[in-house]
């Protein structure tokens, strides 16, 4: 018996997101995309002594091409969301679109919620598939840094 995959998007490649996608990928009961604008992950509160010569560019930033190798369950999307569609359960992104059975939304610090709610809240990394098995469609994680978008 075949079982269909659940389709994740995850908007944002910060702590939440990269965390979030990490815990989830061992799962193979799903199929996850990771939207961000860049093609890296970097920790901006060390920025100062890259500036200052202290620290190399490399050593506060890493490609997510290294991070998803061997994460057989995640692909990559570098884009700008555009518009959430969750009707429809699409993001219009700026070079396409997604469709999706769990978005995962893991931008910065901002509080999003459809319809006046959020549907579900992952504060850690043992709660990530409670969440996601519970959820009906959308998903804001709590992370732990700020990311420039």
């Amino acid at each position: 018996m075949q079982t269909t995959k659940k389709k994740v998007v995850v908007i944002g490649g910060g702590f939440a997101g990269v965390n979030f996608v990490k815990q989830l990928a061992k799962h193979d009961t799903f199929e996850i995309t990771l939207v961000d604008l860049n093609n890296y992950n970097f920790f901006p509160p060390l920025l100062y002594q890259v500036a200052t010569g202290f620290l190399e560019p490399s050593s506060i930033s890493y490609p997510f091409r290294k991070f998803l190798r061997h994460r057989e369950n995640v692909r990559f999307r570098m884009a700008e969301l555009k518009q959430v569609l969750p009707a429809e359960n699409k993001v219009i992104l700026s070079n396409g679109e997604l469709t999706y059975d769990l978005l995962v939304m893991a931008r910065r610090r901002y509080q999003l919620f459809w319809n006046g709610k959020c549907e579900a809240t992952c504060h850690s990394d043992e709660n990530v598939e409670r969440c996601a098995g519970n959820a009906q469609s959308f998903i804001k994680p709590a992370g732990g840094g700020d990311k420039s978008f």
